[in-house]
Order: C-alpha cells, then structure tokens, then sequence
C-alpha cells in the first residue's frame, strides 16, 4: 500500500495508545468489474486532532482479489504501523480499540500461530498479520462495526 500520512504531531495519539484510548479503524474495498482491492486505516486520539493513516491498492494478481483480502490488508497495514512505532509507544496493558467491519478479517487478529494453514485463501496476509499482531507490546480490543450505515437513509449518530 502507498499512501501513509499523519497530523503535523503525533505526541498526543503516543500516549493516547499507552492510555487506551486510541481508536483503529481499517475498512477493505473490492471493485469486482476490475478485480482491484483496496484498503484504508487510521489511528486517531479520542479527538481526532492526532492521527495516523494509510492505505492503497492490495497486492497480488486479480483472481486472488476479493472483499475479505481488502478487509486483511486494511489490519495489516494497521499492524506495520503500530510495530513500526513500538519503540516509541512502549509497552502496555491498555488495549487498542481495533474496529473492522469485515469480521471475518478481524477474527484473524488474535488467532494462534500454529492454527494458521497454507491452504487458507489469502494465506499470504495472514501469516505476517497473525505475526504482527501477536507480536505487539500491547493487547488489542476487536470491535466489529457495521458497514456502509450511510446506505440506510437515516441519520448517522
């Protein structure tokens, strides 16, 4: 995935991580007519004033496309992130809110990594995001959320 950016400081969103109070969304998308998956993330304070996000196109060859790999990836990039500032977070017994909507995805998180088999679908994703994530100096807490809530033609609260 391509794209990575954050708020002009990211001093509050550290702490808010060791605090608990972060919040981790991921959402996949897959369009069908080209075969192309894509994903975003972002990891932002309570506020939303700090924050962290990335995204982009998924790797691999059309036919393995498919809204569940753009679901994995959306995590995975998640997880790069939050290992690649491990350093800087430290360790913690606050959780991190991690909200999905493609559930199936964010039952991989926290699964085993000896119950991981090279004949899963999209195996190639969640071997590094079982890994990551198991390797995090902090727990996670999965929030499953549901999707596309702006299709209903109500008022979002």
């Amino acid at each position: 995935m391509s794209h990575l950016t954050s708020s002009p400081s990211i001093s509050n969103l550290l702490q808010a991580i060791r605090d608990g109070t972060a919040l981790a969304v991921s959402d996949g998308s897959f369009y069908p007519l080209t075969r192309i998956g894509a994903a975003a993330w972002i990891i932002t304070t309570p506020d939303q004033k700090e924050w962290i996000e990335g995204g982009g196109v998924l790797p691999g060859p059309p036919l393995s496309q498919d809204p569940y790999r753009s679901e994995l990836g959306g995590l995975l990039g998640m997880a790069v992130c939050l290992t690649s500032m491990a350093t800087l977070i430290g360790p913690s017994a606050n959780a991190i809110t991690t909200a999905c909507d493609g559930l199936s995805a964010l039952n991989k998180v926290n699964i085993r990594k000896e119950t991981v088999k090279p004949t899963w679908k999209n195996f190639d994703l969640i071997t590094p995001l079982v890994d990551l994530w198991s390797n995090m100096l902090f727990p996670t807490k999965l929030q499953h959320v549901l999707g596309h809530q702006d299709n209903l033609k109500r008022p979002l609260t």
